[in-house]
């Protein structure tokens, strides 16, 4: 079984700099992307560098489903993904 490291409360640069280390220095990374109901931030993130997908509230909700799969608010916007995103990873 594949070891699963769970990287949370990252703030945006911070999260940039991860995830950028992880994708160039890591053998066999894999990183699970979030649905999220948020909007990208004002100064402008570039979406490539993110683990989200933006999404509608309406879509969100047909994507991940409560309580079945992941889902936690933050900052008065919803993140989440399938329990079976996270299934076909670390198969």
């Amino acid at each position: 079984m594949p070891n699963l490291y769970i990287i949370d409360g990252a703030s945006d640069n911070a999260k940039y700099d991860l995830l950028g280390y992880l994708r160039g220095f890591c053998r066999n990374v894999a990183i699970l992307r979030k649905y999220t109901t948020r909007k990208l931030k004002p100064w402008g993130e570039d979406i490539t560098l993110l683990d989200l997908d933006m999404v509608a509230a309406e879509e969100f909700k047909a994507l991940v489903t409560i309580p079945a799969d992941y889902v936690y608010l933050y900052d008065g916007y919803l993140y989440g993904f399938p329990q079976q995103n996270l299934k076909n990873m670390i198969k």
